[in-house]
């Protein structure tokens, strides 16, 4: 038995929680890098308060207010001891900036199944905005003595700017039309909102790399609503 009944007009407030990996990509300087340097994507936090609308028994559609960031994130491998492997060998330079979004979300949902579980996908576009330009510079010293320095500076612009968003998953209904789901989100940037250059010494060799960010990534969140809110037609 499943406890779905259809509706026009049924609202619920939710709340979403997540981890996702920023992307950045190579844009100018060297091509070439040596290979104790690496660019990794940064983890960044997603946080979402979510209105959602049933519009038919498998349509939806939803929006909120929410708040991640996106950065840089490098580090540059150390020559080190065998007696002493636990301690941190490499340099690392971490740096990042917050971003409000408000999406808006087409979501379809298959039949609910007899344990009262669906799939679901959904697309969009996000408003994401930055209101502060800031600049940064971070230097980190070698404790080895093939390695000078890692020094990067960092640009995040003021933005306002449209993303396209993609989501699926699972959820569960519960008999009170409280929703828990599961899924993998994905955002997708077009215009570069921020930019970074690094630069390190070894051996002697200096290198220098340019990288930029649209703001994209690819993560996993965890979405509960609550009770509806039944709007009179």
């Amino acid at each position: 038995m499943t406890f779905f009944s259809q509706s026009q007009n049924k609202w619920q407030f939710g709340l979403t929680i997540g981890t996702a990996n920023n992307f950045s990509y190579f844009s100018g300087g060297n091509s070439e890098a040596d290979a104790r340097f690496n660019h990794a994507p940064t983890i960044t936090p997603l946080l979402l308060l979510n209105v959602r609308k049933q519009l038919s028994e498998h349509w939806s559609a939803q929006t909120g207010f929410g708040i991640t960031t996106f950065g840089f994130s490098y580090s540059l491998a150390q020559n080190y001891s065998l007696l002493t492997q636990s301690s941190n060998n490499s340099l690392v330079s971490y740096s990042s900036n917050s971003v409000l979004f408000i999406p808006a979300t087409l979501v379809y949902n298959t039949k609910l199944n007899c344990k009262n579980r669906r799939w679901f996908i959904g697309a969009g576009i996000a408003g994401a905005f930055n209101g502060q330009s800031n600049y940064e510079e971070s230097m980190v010293e070698g404790k080895d003595v093939t390695v000078d320095l890692l020094l990067n500076y960092n640009t995040f612009y003021s933005f306002t700017t449209l993303h396209f968003q993609c989501m699926g998953g699972l959820e569960k209904l519960f008999r009170k039309k409280q929703i828990l789901r599961f899924g993998l989100i994905g955002n997708f940037g077009s215009n570069v909102i921020a930019v970074s250059q690094v630069n390190y010494t070894i051996d002697g060799n200096s290198y220098s790399h340019n990288f930029a960010n649209r703001g994209s990534y690819l993560g996993f969140f965890v979405s509960y609503f609550f009770r509806e809110i039944v709007s009179k037609k």
